[in-house]
Order: C-alpha cells, then sequence, then structure tokens
C-alpha cells in the first residue's frame, strides 16, 4: 500500500457559495488504504459537500470510491 494525496482546489471568487474569496483555496486529502493504480475524479459541489471519486486497480478490474468533505473545510 501506499499514500496517494488528492488536492482539491476551489475558487472561491467563482463559487456561488462564498462570493468573497479572492484566491483559490486548496486542501489536501492524503489517503493510506490505497494500492496500485489510481485515478481521481474530479470534484463536484452538492449542497453543503464537495465529492470526488477515486478509481483503484488496472483497466477492467476497477474499484471506484467516492468520498465527501464538507465545503466549510474551505
Amino acid at each position: 500500500m501506499h499514500e496517494v494525496n488528492v488536492a482539491l482546489s476551489i475558487d472561491k471568487t467563482r463559487s456561488p457559495w462564498n462570493i468573497l474569496g479572492s484566491t483559490p483555496v486548496e486542501r489536501v486529502i492524503t489517503f493510506s488504504d490505497l494500492s496500485g493504480a489510481v485515478e481521481i475524479e474530479a470534484p463536484q459541489l452538492t449542497g453543503n459537500d464537495i465529492l470526488f471519486g477515486i478509481e483503484q486497480g488496472t483497466s477492467g478490474n476497477k474499484t471506484h470510491y467516492i468520498y465527501r468533505v464538507q465545503k466549510s473545510i474551505f
């Protein structure tokens, strides 16, 4: 197993839920329980949460994970 860092970057100047920000804000989330090849899917804003996906494994044999973080961390 190895660590995978996921960097979520939100531009608060363009986000309808917070128009007062002046620069993008980034949070890095580290996963230490993933192994093999991984692919990070683009984050999506839904209500009070930011959802993003991680695909783990090789082509044709992937496991899909969906993660949720609260938008308040930004």
